[in-house]
Formats: C-alpha cells, sequence, structure tokens
C-alpha cells in the first residue's frame, strides 16, 4: 500500500502555523500514513522529519531488525517515499532504539537505547555520526565530549530538543523527578551547567516527556506526552500543550482533545512541515499501534507555529 501520507512541494518550511478551534463533535479522525511507515501487524511510532520533509526516521519492531525496537529511516524522491532502511547494527541492537532524530545534513543520529527492553527506567542517550558513508559505533552522550553527559543509572529517555546550541530539554527519570519529568541543562563559556526541571506547572506526579519538533518557534509553547490522569485527560497516554508566561515559567499542560487523543495510548505526535500533525495511536481498532496523521486546522494549538527544523549538528559548533 502507497502511503497516504505525502510531503511533496512544502510551502513554508520551518514555518508552518497549526491553528483552529477544536470540538468533540470533529469529524476529522487520525488516518493511518501506510507504507513504509507502517508494517501491518507491527508497531511503528516515534517519527521525526528532516527540516524539508524528505526524510523521516521512526521506530518499528517490524520483522528483519536486529532485536526489539530499531530504528528505520525513509527517503522521499521523485514524488514517492522509498522503502524503509534499517539503521544497521552500528546504531540498532537487540534491545530497543527509539526515539530518533537525525540532523539535516544526514550526517549525524540523535537518539535513546533501553537497556531492558520492559523497564522504561533502563533508557540512555545516544548518538551515531556517519563517516565516509557508514554509521558508526552509536556511543553513549556521557562519552562525546562535545555533548553535557545526561546518562544516569536511573534513566533519561526521549529525543532532546536542541533549544539552541547552548540549551537542552531532555526526558530523565533521575533521582528528584515525580516520575519521568523534563529537564534542561544550559552551557554558559563553553561549559555545560547542572540539569534542572523545567520550571512551573508542566512537570506533575506522572510521566511526562517530550519529542524533537515539539517546541514552538519562539520557544514559548512545548508540547507534552504526558499519562497524567487529571485535567482532562481522555485516558492513557495523551498529547498536551504547555506555553510559558513573562516569568518564563511553563504552565500546567492542556489536553490536545478527541482528534489526535483517545482512551489508547497516543505518543509522540509531531508537527510536520507540510502543516500535518503525525504520531503514533493505538486506539481502539488499531492493534499495536501506528503511525497516523491529521490533515488541517482542527488541533487546539492557537498560535502555536511549529518548528519543524531538525537537530543541531553539533560537531559543527565551536
Amino acid at each position: 500500500m502507497k502511503s497516504k501520507f505525502a510531503l511533496a512541494a512544502l510551502a513554508a518550511v520551518g514555518a508552518v502555523v497549526i491553528s483552529g478551534t477544536l470540538s468533540a463533535a470533529s469529524d476529522v479522525k487520525p488516518q493511518n500514513a501506510g507504507a513504509p511507515f507502517n508494517a501491518s501487524g507491527y508497531y511503528d511510532f516515534e517519527i521525526t522529519f528532516s527540516s524539508d520533509g524528505k526524510t523521516a526516521v521512526w521506530a518499528s519492531n517490524r520483522p528483519g531488525g536486529h532485536g526489539g525496537n530499531d530504528l528505520y529511516y525513509a527517503e522521499f524522491k521523485n514524488g514517492t517515499w522509498g522503502p524503509a532502511i534499517n539503521f544497521g547494527p552500528a546504531v540498532n541492537s537487540g534491545v530497543n532504539e527509539q526515539e530518533a532524530a537525525m540532523t539535516d545534513d544526514g550526517q549525524v543520529v540523535y537518539f535513546t537505547r533501553y537497556h531492558d527492553p520492559k523497564d522504561f527506567l533502563s533508557g540512555d542517550l545516544y548518538i551515531s555520526r556517519k563517516v565516509n558513508g557508514k554509521w558508526q559505533k552509536a556511543q553513549s552522550w556521557n562519552d562525546v565530549p562535545e555533548l553535557p553527559a545526561l546518562n544516569t543509572p536511573d534513566g533519561e529517555e526521549h529525543c532532546p530538543i536542541f533549544v539552541h546550541k547552548d540549551l537542552i530539554y531532555f526526558s530523565t527519570n533521575r533521582k528528584g523527578t515525580q516520575a519521568s519529568d523534563i529537564w534542561q541543562v544550559a552551557r554558559k563559556n563553553g561549559v555545560w551547567g547542572k540539569p534542572e526541571p523545567l520550571p512551573g506547572t508542566i512537570n506533575s506526579p506522572h510521566r511526562d516527556h517530550i519529542h524533537w519538533n515539539n517546541l514552538s518557534k519562539d520557544k514559548k509553547a512545548l508540547l507534552v506526552i504526558s499519562d497524567r490522569p487529571d485535567g482532562g485527560s481522555l485516558g492513557g497516554s495523551d498529547e498536551w500543550i504547555s506555553r510559558m508566561n513573562e516569568k518564563g515559567e511553563w504552565s500546567t499542560p492542556i489536553n490536545l482533545g478527541p482528534t489526535v487523543n483517545s482512551s489508547g495510548n497516543e505518543i509522540c505526535w509531531v508537527p510536520t512541515p507540510d502543516g500535518s500533525f503525525m504520531g503514533a495511536t493505538n486506539r481502539s481498532g488499531l492493534g499495536q499501534g501506528a503511525l497516523h496523521f491529521v490533515k488541517g486546522t482542527v488541533l487546539t494549538l492557537q498560535g502555536f507555529e511549529a518548528d519543524t527544523a531538525a537537530p543541531i549538528n553539533i560537531f559543527k559548533i565551536q
């Protein structure tokens, strides 16, 4: 089956405005993204795109991998999406590799590796670089001098957001969190400082985390994945939005509503460069879960201008 989701001519790369009012009566429903993004009967999730929309990276447990969840990519050429390509054994292993984002030059991929496939507390942040056309053996962030040493025995997860070259948002289960919380780490005079939780009420006693492309272009709105049961939750893991006030504090997240969320689990939805909203859902009837998209101005994201840029290739920053 050819993909129903195509990113061909992009009128406004990196500056997509998603707005409008969502109502419970909306007849807009997520559509299955089809191949190559989904493999029938398997779980495909946590997708990210290059800023021109022509490269996609995501996680899948489809057959033919190296065990657990592997990372795949596909390229949009000549008006169609090519096949899903496994990153290979330099990146993927016998455990779970997930939550990836690749730099626009295609030379660096950032991701999470869960050393215990059944334990979200076992995640560490990893990176792989392409040298002479080949992906190199993945390294822990703690072993890369250009990056902050964020990995702890308590677990880190999801693709960090490079707010800019000197500020990173990331998700962690470390001591001092309530479950999984969203933290930040800043660099001053070339030295990465001590990580701290985001200020305000963005974090809850439940699992809160983020994904690449979840920050607005003006850096004042952040999409949050959370399984908090209150505040308008529709059940399971939902997609939410938090906004920054004049004091630099993040607000209590607001649920995005039933066009995206359901009584099942929705995780790691992202604004795409063509103005869609795409992510994984396992709502009723969809089995294990698959990548879906919503097209159109139906989300409760009034004024949210998505930053669809790819992550920084930090090795180019001096």
